[in-house]
């Protein structure tokens, strides 16, 4: 469960329960399994593996710090389709005590497939994950990316739909009197960086090699429905709004095992 703070921008896409409180009220969201999708179109070699670790911090005006870390596997099926797996935990440093749970846990798998010059990839996963608040979620994404592959500072480029659609969602109640239980979500995300090889003679040679990315990501949420997400203040209850913006900025690592 993870709590948005005064206006309706804040951090990196993470986790299961997003709350946001735009305009001082409550409301959850159902986000995607894929925290921090941090790359270039490349896929690794077919019957090589890929270990990636990468990390994320949000930073807003008038929002607290969301982090999020993540690890994960990719496995070269064939020299342009890889299966991805990672897992993800996030947390929302709050600057006050609160009552909802700020941790979250997700896991992912997927595919990737690129063009023959790896500047072009497609993208799709399927994944769930967990926020003790508010229960769990299951999601699925979809998504494209660009980039200019060289040796140095490959640029990309990249773009991401997503539904997600909670579990055994439990209804939350703020101290504040708002009222919020998280519903089938939808959204969208673009996120743009550079992927450095760290041993360019080595990548000039063909071999796979260890890659640093870092970037910055700009995400949509949208709740399909708003009558679950209300607010009471002297007895009358009003709908608050039903859609996120989020930014942040990331750093990855991914290297051969």
């Amino acid at each position: 469960m993870l709590r948005q703070l005064g206006m309706r921008t804040s951090t990196t896409v993470v986790s299961v329960m997003l709350l946001s409180t735009s305009a001082c009220s409550h409301q959850l969201y159902s986000p995607p399994a894929r925290l921090v999708p941090l790359e270039s179109a490349r896929t690794v070699p077919a019957g090589t593996t890929n270990v990636t670790a990468r990390t994320s911090m949000s930073a807003a005006v008038f929002d607290p710090a969301l982090g999020v870390v993540s690890g994960g596997i990719k496995h070269g099926l064939t020299d342009h389709l890889e299966l991805d797996g990672d897992v993800s935990y996030a947390h929302l440093f709050q600057s006050d005590e609160h009552e909802v749970d700020p941790n979250v846990a997700a896991a992912r798998v997927g595919l990737k497939g690129s063009t023959s010059g790896h500047n072009l990839a497609w993208m799709a996963g399927v994944g769930g994950g967990l926020a003790p608040a508010a229960g769990a979620f299951v999601a699925t994404d979809i998504g494209a990316i660009v980039s200019y592959q060289n040796c140095y500072a490959v640029p990309f480029l990249a773009g991401q739909a997503f539904m997600s659609l909670p579990a055994g969602a439990r209804e939350v109640t703020f101290s504040n009197g708002d009222r919020s239980k998280p519903v089938l979500t939808a959204g969208y995300g673009l996120g743009t960086g550079l992927e450095m090889p760290l041993t360019p003679a080595r990548c000039r040679s063909g071999e796979n090699v260890p890659r640093l990315q870092v970037g910055v990501s700009v995400n949509v949420f949208s709740r399909t429905k708003d009558d679950d997400a209300t607010r009471v203040k002297d007895g009358v209850t009003t709908n608050t709004d039903t859609t996120y913006g989020a930014i942040g900025l990331g750093v990855g690592l991914s290297f051969p095992l």
